[in-house]
């Protein structure tokens, strides 16, 4: 056992010695970790050893070899490797000795990892000799680099299942015992991918998209691995329950439409799987969804009614969102009133969220009426024969701009004495206007008769042709231009013109009387128009 410890120490100093040139020579150092010295716990195959499974413990028992044809195989060494380990070297230790003084007899040691369908190179035990075991002692095969002629281990050739450790004895005489056996195995555990960091959707993103698409930059793997990123969704920040949760090898997911998430904020996370070992957790990000969309109220009337010309001022809208956010600032109102052309037109209204949910558009029907103009033809008259007067008109209201009639009224055909109607003739406005129309009265009326008067021969002054003067102190006298010998039933009758009324022909009091009947009428007619107007 002193020999043992002295070979401990001696290996222990030239590992050291070797990080030391490692390091000089500017060479990173392995740290590699180990299994420790593990013993078989089976025996898997045996030709030829006594007592093969004395070996499992140092206790002075000892399984023999006495015979070239000796062979043992050995396994179950629970090495236990971590997954996605690199291993570095595979170390022997065997306790034992030898009987024969001069032909020596000792051991091949091989190692399989694929259940002794291949062996590596093989080391031969140099035990010491010992006729009763007194000289028993410990030699290590191996060291924290050999890897026994091989290029490279899987870690999963250490399992129980793969590995086999084979002892074939050597040609020659007397025995070769063994006390213990064990093997170590050197690895580096495998290195964990660096942790993913999140690009998209940004930390505290507001979204109407319910199956949103998640994004992060690729992590790196020490060993070269094939990753894989988990992700985690969850309605708590701690992820104490999740959402949703799954796998992908690239660095992007979409939530898939059966999977869709409501309404509501939610927390994220990625980590990177080199198949072996995860990564640590990303930093967690947070994202809202929103899918209800603002919903707009018009304003007043609906639809509204402006007269041409007249400045339209829009009733507006207001704008709520998840029934309590106010947007209506954010309203967009898009026009086409046009005050200065009459018909129909539209007011919309949008709004979007913060989340991009777009409202249903509202619309606001608008009206702009035409203008109501009132004209009246305004009443003339003339005489027989005479020539027509201008027709005339007026009207109520007032007229936009430079707008103005075009054309004129015009009367009914006629030359006789009567009443003739004085009606809109061409008279018009642009289509802007509705104009109501009241006609007028142009009156024909026939020219007075005035009869002319001669004075005969030999009459006196003061005597009227067929007019009879009486005196009573003179006797009747005849009027001029009359014959004496009529009698009175036959004497000529002046007529109903010349016939007089307090001292004037009655012509002129037919004279007068027209004149009244037609200021009469024209008082008449300008008295309904100004009642009309009112």
């Amino acid at each position: 056992m002193k020999k043992f410890k002295t070979l401990g120490k001696l290996t222990s100093y030239i590992a050291i010695l070797s990080l030391l040139i490692q390091s000089l020579a500017g060479v990173a150092p392995v740290f590699a970790d180990d299994t420790g010295f593990l013993p078989p716990s089976a025996v898997v195959s045996n030709t030829g050893w006594t007592n093969p499974s004395a070996v499992y413990t140092s206790n002075n028992v000892r399984a023999t070899a006495n015979d070239t044809d000796d062979i043992a195989q050995y396994g179950s060494f629970n090495f236990n490797v971590p997954d996605g380990a690199t291993v570095e070297g595979v170390e022997v230790r065997v306790e034992g000795y030898r009987t024969g003084l001069l032909i020596d007899r000792q051991a091949n040691i091989t190692l399989s990892g694929d259940m002794g369908t291949t062996w590596s190179s093989s080391k031969t035990t140099n035990l010491p000799y010992s006729l009763t075991g007194g000289s028993e002692s410990t030699r290590d095969y191996g060291s924290s680099t050999d890897l026994w002629g091989k290029t490279s281990w899987g870690y999963s050739e250490f399992s129980n299942d793969n590995f086999r450790l084979k002892l074939d004895a050597t040609t020659a005489l007397w025995d070769l015992k063994i006390d213990y056996l064990a093997a170590k195995v050197y690895y580096t555990p495998n290195t964990a991918p660096t942790v993913p960091v999140l690009t998209a959707p940004t930390d505290g993103t507001l979204t109407n998209d319910n199956t949103p698409y998640l994004k992060w930059n690729a992590s790196t793997d020490t060993e070269g691995n094939s990753l894989n990123y988990g992700f985690e969704i969850s309605t708590a920040s701690d992820f104490s329950s999740t959402a949703l949760t799954g796998g992908t090898a690239g660095t992007a997911f979409q939530v898939a439409d059966a999977n869709a998430l409501l309404d509501g904020t939610y927390y994220w996370r990625i980590r990177a799987n080199d198949g072996f070992v995860s990564s640590e957790w990303s930093n967690v990000w947070s994202f809202t969804i929103d899918t209800i969309a603002p919903v707009i109220t018009i304003l007043s009337d609906n639809p509204a009614t402006i007269t041409y010309g007249d400045t339209y001022t829009d009733g507006g809208a207001t704008a709520l969102d998840n029934g309590v956010d106010d947007l209506t600032s954010s309203i967009l109102a898009t026009s086409d009133v046009d005050n200065m052309a009459a018909g129909n037109y539209t007011v919309s209204y949008d709004v979007t969220d913060a989340a991009g949910n777009a409202a249903i558009t509202v619309t606001r029907d608008v009206v702009v009426a035409k203008k109501k103009i009132k004209v009246t033809a305004n009443n003339v008259s003339k005489f027989v024969g005479s020539v027509d007067p201008a027709l005339t008109y007026s009207y109520t209201g007032t007229l936009v701009g430079t707008d103005a009639f075009s054309c004129s009224v015009a009367r009914v055909a006629g030359e006789t004495p009567n009443s003739y109607l004085i009606d809109q003739g061409t008279l018009a406005l642009n289509d802007n206007y509705e104009m109501e129309f009241a006609t007028g009265v142009f009156t024909i009326s026939a020219i007075p008769v005035v009869p002319t008067f001669t004075t005969p021969a030999g009459a006196g002054d003061g005597e009227v042709l067929g007019v009879k003067t009486t005196d009573d102190t003179q006797k009747d006298t005849d009027v001029k231009g009359t014959s004496d010998t009529k009698k009175d039933d036959e004497k000529t009758d002046p007529g109903f013109l010349m016939s007089t009324w307090l001292g004037i022909h009655n012509w002129f009091w037919l004279l007068l009387a027209a004149a009244a009947i037609s200021g009469g009428m024209w008082w008449l007619l300008g008295y309904r128009r100004r009642r009309d107007e009112e």
